[in-house]
């Protein structure tokens, strides 16, 4: 998990232009985040409805609890500057936060009925220990449309403003007070609020000449799902409604959660039968074989370090060093957990890195004790003469090394986050090598070492001394010769690096592609999910496909670590594709761009294979500033071709966006005035 140094602050305002939206939300908004100290960048993205702006804090602060508080108050701040009409603001300081499980409940056309089978998931997960939080998502949201019928409201004289007048004084959450009987207090519940469909059907409404008649009897009253909709989620091209589980951060055995959640899953099925839940993403299993991966990554370090050990010191000096490995690494896994550290990837990652490292002050002590045996000291002189003579160069060597470190581990930032858990390991682990090579290794060694009594004898002395002996020499004889030959080798290894690939965060061994899909500003999210489902129509042919997920109108759960997502945007979706192998996935992205440049010009289709390090929208990002539109546009067309050119740049893009169209309405006062209505009378009538 990575500090929560990002957030997405959603503004939404009905029937607003982004023009209208950035002068009076965005700009007195981003005017009080400013005075922020803490905060690095901010940006907002503009459209029809709704401001969507992302805070970004400074990678020195890890107190982002505070930091997230001086967002709440500038954003209350900035709330006293909003016209009416602007709805409240949403802050969603956990974007960082991972999904460990994600569900997709399907089987029904109904999105109401998906929707409430996954409110009955999500109610029995909370059970589940660990449990961060639960969202949906793909969620159709619910909605009761009130059709005042015209040829009705006409004969009656009724306008819609004073029917939803009359049913908002029905509907307030209204607080009954309380009152004493029989010396208890008795809670008054008065019905303030509607409970159902068929209570609001019945309620009466009051006509212009004071009689009374039931809604239905002049409108027409439905409950469904909200219109229009602002995301959909689509599995395996099956409507679904989507439940995606987080974890506790760094307090949570993912391992052990998994294993609960799948024995309650045969409960969960039967509860919501005939709707079935699948698994999409199921973190915990990649978790157990990841950490299964790296331990018998370390294992057989561990054995091959042994063996290399007995091969060149022999069988009794190797297995006193060699027994000093299992002890250091098992200690340091140890000292780690007490101190709070978590168990992680880099975490195990760091001590494969450290392993070779670990046995040199093993190394040196019990070769010191063993020539002091051959030289015919008892055990105990030789251990406690070698620990006298080697505790301060050892330390000294052991400092050294840990210094090399210091730097990695004070760095700060997302990139430093990721990668602390490799210094803190190998600082730790060498920390205790040294330890163990002064106290542990002279009792191993005095219990295991005998004296070699062919030592004294040069001819009798194996190949690997006699090898050593001659290096000794010619060292001392033509120091010149090997400072030349070094400087060579650190010349010529200098120029083989740029024959290496360079990649200081790898891809990720997944099975999955993305593929981003963006339309232009404006699109309705019906066209979206048409241009969505026909590349999925396409993709799922291809024999190497397993599944593929759908969100559109949103970036769906972030199911992984650094996975960038991007809520309530109407013309954009992502599709998940599941390949049978990992291999399969740069092939399968090369078919994508291929199949979208020749059938899809007008859509942005941007295939992606998941990396590891922090998170990211593209390796090279440019943005570009301008006062006035005209001005960017040109510039970002500029910048954009210029992209375009550059070698090896693939899926260039910009997210400027080209306009909405809009009808514009020009109200004459006077003639509003003749029939009594206002400015303010026109817009809510095109409002409803």
């Amino acid at each position: 998990f990575f500090p929560y140094r990002a957030g997405t602050i959603i503004t939404p305002f009905p029937g607003s232009d982004p023009a209208r939206i950035e002068r009076l939300v965005v700009k007195p908004l981003e005017e009080e985040l400013a005075q922020i100290e803490e905060i690095e960048d901010t940006w907002s993205r503009i459209r029809t409805n709704v401001a969507l702006t992302t805070i970004l804090l400074k990678d020195h602060v890890y107190d982002t609890d505070a930091a997230w508080d001086k967002v709440r108050r500038a954003i209350k701040t900035a709330q006293l500057e909003y016209p009416d009409g602007v709805l409240e603001p949403e802050l969603d300081d956990k974007v960082m936060d991972a999904s460990t499980v994600v569900f997709a409940v399907t089987g029904s056309g109904d999105p109401i009925e998906l929707l409430n089978a996954a409110r009955k998931v999500k109610q029995r997960l909370y059970k589940i220990d660990g449990v961060s939080r639960i969202e949906l998502f793909g969620e159709p949201g619910e909605q009761v449309n009130v059709l005042l019928r015209d040829a009705d409201a006409n004969r009656l004289n009724m306008s819609p403003q004073f029917l939803a007048s009359q049913l908002q004084s029905r509907n307030e959450l209204v607080p009954g007070g309380s009152v004493r009987v029989a010396g208890k207090s008795a809670t008054l519940r008065p019905n303030t609020e509607f409970t159902s469909i068929d209570e609001i059907r019945r309620t009466p409404i009051q006509l212009a000449n004071g009689e009374y008649l039931p809604l239905e009897a002049v409108a027409e009253v439905r409950y469904g799902p909200k219109e229009p909709s602002d995301e959909e989620f689509w599995w395996n091209s099956q409507r679904a409604v989507g439940i995606s589980l987080v974890a506790i951060p760094n307090k949570v055995n993912s391992v052990a959660q998994g294993e609960a959640i799948r024995q309650l899953l045969p409960e969960l099925r039967a509860q919501i039968a005939p709707l079935e839940i699948h698994e999409m993403f199921f973190q915990p299993d990649r978790v157990k074989n990841r950490l299964q991966e790296l331990s018998g990554s370390l294992l057989s370090g561990v054995f091959i370090v042994a063996g290399v050990l007995f091969f060149f010191m022999g069988l009794r000096l190797g297995l006193v060093v060699a027994s000093i490995v299992p002890l250091v690494t098992f200690t340091a896994v140890a000292v780690y957990s007490m101190g709070g550290g978590v168990l992680h990837q880099v975490a195990v990652i760091g001590m494969v890195v450290a392993l070779g490292m670990l046995v040199d002050n093993a190394i040196v002590m019990g070769e010191n004790i063993q020539y002091r045996l051959d030289a015919g000291d008892s055990p105990s002189q030789a251990a406690t003469t070698s620990v006298k003579e080697l505790a301060a160069p050892l330390g000294t060597a052991t400092g050294t090394t840990l210094a090399a470190f210091v730097p990695m581990l004070m760095s700060n930032g997302n990139a430093a986050d990721f990668t602390r858990g490799i210094p803190v390991m190998v600082m730790l682990t060498l920390t205790i090598s040294y330890f163990f090579a002064v106290l542990v290794t002279p009792i191993l060694a005095s219990w295991g070492l005998r004296a070699n009594p062919k030592a004294a004898n040069t001819e009798q002395r194996g190949v690997w001394e006699r090898i050593g002996s001659a290096c000794g020499n010619l060292a001392v004889k033509s120091p010149w010769l090997v400072v030349v030959a070094a400087v060579l080798m650190v010349l010529g290894s200098g120029a083989m690096m740029q024959l290496v690939h360079k990649q200081f965060f790898p891809y990720a061994d997944r099975n999955q592609l993305l593929i981003e899909v963006a339309l232009p500003e404006g699109t309705h999210l019906d066209l979206t999910r048409e241009r969505m489902s026909q590349i999925e129509g396409e993709v799922s042919l291809l024999p190497q496909v397993k599944s593929v997920y759908s969100f559109v109108g949103t970036t769906g759960p972030r199911f992984y670590y650094n996975l960038p997502t991007l809520p309530r945007s109407p013309n954009k979706g992502r599709l998940v594709v599941i390949t049978e192998s990992h291999t399969q996935v740069p092939e399968l992205m090369d078919w994508v761009r291929d199949y979208a440049l020749g059938n899809m010009p007008d859509t942005e289709v941007v295939p992606r294979q998941l990396g590891q390090g922090p998170p990211i929208t593209a390796p090279v990002e440019i943005r570009v500033y301008a006062e006035e539109i005209a001005n960017l546009e040109l510039a970002v067309e500029q910048v954009y071709e210029w992209l375009r050119e550059a070698p090896g740049a693939v899926d260039v893009r910009h997210d400027l966006g080209v306009g909405v169209p809009s009808l514009k309405f020009d109200v004459n006062d006077a003639v509003a005035m003749r029939y009594g209505h206002s400015r303010q009378d026109v817009a809510t009538t095109l409002l409803g």
